[in-house]
């Protein structure tokens, strides 16, 4: 059997825990996503929620694919998952424009800055990471016509599989940080947002707190001290 079909076996041995916290945080949005609620979703609810599952499952699709070194592809994937994210919340904030949804009228740069303006300079920033896998993943350029259209051999060189499991992982916190603004109103309390007067603040629970330094600021950590001993790759900011 040659490198392809192992891959993504080196890759769970480089990496032990990956899947077990990424299977976590993927079925805690799973939870919050309820597909038979109590209290039935309204029509622009049922499309947001549509639009959040599919990102859910975008997301775990892009794990897969970086499991098997294919990070340009895992980088596309997540691109798109931040954009879905993105017109959940401004969905979700501005009902009306639900007809420009549904005839494909909305722009997903306004999304996006909607979402930023709503998550605000203490919550994930989802323009910057937005703009970083735009500019290195999806548009055409030196990743489009390097080997990372193949794949990456993880017994040569671990550190960009290191990199985009970051993104991996901010994908995911960003999604169930969105998909709590969208359903907080159906939740009893949230591990991201509070009530304050009449809008939501970002205001994470001691609890998630901890489990996002766990989660992703460690190997933040790990990885920049790799890089200090060769070039720059764009991190995600949380």
């Amino acid at each position: 059997m040659g490198w392809d079909s192992q891959a993504a076996t080196h890759t769970d041995q480089a990496f032990p825990g990956s899947s077990a916290a990424l299977s976590l945080i993927h079925a805690r949005i799973l939870l919050l996503l309820d597909v038979a609620p109590h209290k039935p979703y309204s029509n622009v609810e049922q499309h947001i929620v549509g639009i959040l599952s599919n990102a859910n499952t975008t997301i775990h699709t892009a794990y897969q694919l970086w499991r098997n070194g294919r990070l340009l592809q895992t980088g596309i994937l997540l691109r798109n998952s931040i954009e879905a994210s993105a017109f959940a919340v401004q969905l979700h904030s501005e009902p009306t424009i639900h007809s420009q949804y549904l005839s494909g009228q909305l722009s997903s740069t306004k999304a996006i800055a909607k979402a930023a303006k709503v998550l605000g300079p203490t919550g994930p920033n989802i323009k910057e990471q937005y703009d970083e896998l735009s500019k290195h993943f999806v548009h055409i350029g030196p990743l489009q016509r390097a080997s990372l259209t193949w794949h990456i051999d993880i017994r040569k060189d671990k550190i960009p599989l290191q990199v985009v499991l970051l993104d991996l992982k901010w994908a995911y916190y960003l999604l169930e940080v969105c998909a709590e603004f969208c359903l907080f109103h159906r939740m009893s309390d949230g591990r991201y947002w509070r009530r304050s007067a009449n809008h939501l603040a970002f205001e994470p629970t001691a609890e998630a707190e901890k489990w996002l330094s766990g989660f992703i600021e460690k190997d933040i950590d790990e990885v920049q001290k790799a890089l200090q001993k060769g070039g720059s790759i764009a991190m995600p900011t949380i």
